[in-house]
C-alpha cells in the first residue's frame, strides 16, 4: 500500500469514527459512510445491510439494505435476505470476509441476486457491534474498473470494524438521551436467554414502540396511575403529536 493509499485511509478511518453521531438518524449516517467506503477503493456501488425483525412470523432474522451509494435496482430495496441464504446471509453467520473475483465463477452463481454488473468482483464483510454480527458491508467492482483484489478485501475489513464501532456509539448516545428507552430495552435484555440469536440493529419502528409502550404503561402502573389516568396520559401524548404534524 503506497503513502497515498495510507493517508487517505487513516483520514478516512477518522472521519468515519466521528461521522454517525454528527447525523440526526442512523441510516443518514449510514448512507455517508458508504459513499465513503465506496471511494475508498474507486468503485461506484456500495450497499450496508443491516438485521431486521423477522418476517411473517418466523423466528429467524432477515438482512435488508439500510444504506447505500450508486445505482440499485429498486427491487432491491425492497427485498430482504435469510439468514441462512445468500452471500450476505452466509458471511454474517460465518462472520468471515469474503472476495469473490467473478461471481458467474463462484460457487455463489447461483445465489447471486443481480448480476447486471459489467465487473464481476465483489467484496462481502460482516459488521459488529459488542462482537455480535449485525449486519454486512457489501462492495461491487467499479463498472469500468479492475477487479477487486486482497489489498482491496483487507481495507474493507478494518473499515467495517470502524462502521461496527461508530453504530455502537451511535446506539449508546440515543439510549443515554431517553431514560424510558433505556428501561425498555434493559427489560427486553433480561428477559432474553443466553446464546439467543443476535437482536436486529436495524431501529424497527414497530419494534421499538412496543417496547416503550410497554415501559411507559409499567412506569405509570407502578406511580399509581390507574386505568382512567392512563388513557388521559396517552391522549395527551397523541395531542402534542397531531400539535406538532400541523406545526411542522
Amino acid at each position: 500500500m503506497d503513502s497515498i493509499v495510507d493517508t487517505n485511509f487513516l483520514s478516512q478511518l477518522i472521519s468515519s469514527s466521528q461521522l454517525i453521531e454528527q447525523h440526526a438518524n442512523l441510516e443518514e449516517g449510514l448512507t455517508e459512510l458508504a459513499r465513503m467506503t465506496a471511494e475508498l477503493i474507486r468503485t461506484d456501488r456500495c450497499s450496508i445491510m443491516l438485521l431486521s425483525e423477522p418476517l411473517n412470523g418466523e423466528r429467524e432474522a432477515h438482512l435488508r439494505i439500510f444504506a447505500y451509494f450508486g445505482p440499485l435496482p429498486p427491487e432491491a430495496l425492497r427485498q430482504t435476505v435469510s439468514m441462512s441464504k445468500g452471500i450476505a446471509g452466509h458471511v454474517l453467520t460465518t462472520r468471515t470476509p469474503l472476495l469473490v473475483p467473478d461471481i458467474a465463477t463462484s460457487p455463489f452463481a447461483s445465489v447471486a441476486r443481480f448480476k447486471d454488473s459489467g465487473n464481476p468482483s465483489l467484496i462481502s464483510v460482516p459488521i459488529e457491534v459488542a462482537s455480535q454480527p449485525v449486519g454486512v458491508l457489501n462492495v461491487k467492482g467499479p463498472s469500468d474498473g479492475p477487479l477487486l483484489t486482497r489489498k482491496d478485501l483487507e481495507l474493507i475489513t478494518i473499515f467495517a470494524m470502524f462502521i461496527g464501532k461508530s453504530i455502537q456509539t451511535f446506539q449508546l448516545q440515543k439510549l443515554a438521551e431517553s431514560r424510558i428507552l433505556q428501561m425498555a430495552i434493559l427489560r427486553e435484555r433480561q428477559q432474553e436467554a443466553p446464546g439467543t440469536t443476535p437482536r436486529p440493529i436495524a431501529p424497527e419502528p414497530a419494534r421499538i414502540a412496543k417496547l416503550v409502550a410497554k415501559s411507559l404503561y409499567r412506569e405509570l402502573t407502578e406511580a399509581g396511575f390507574g386505568p382512567n389516568a392512563i388513557i388521559a396520559v396517552t391522549s395527551e401524548v397523541l395531542s402534542l403529536l397531531n400539535h406538532n404534524l400541523h406545526h411542522d
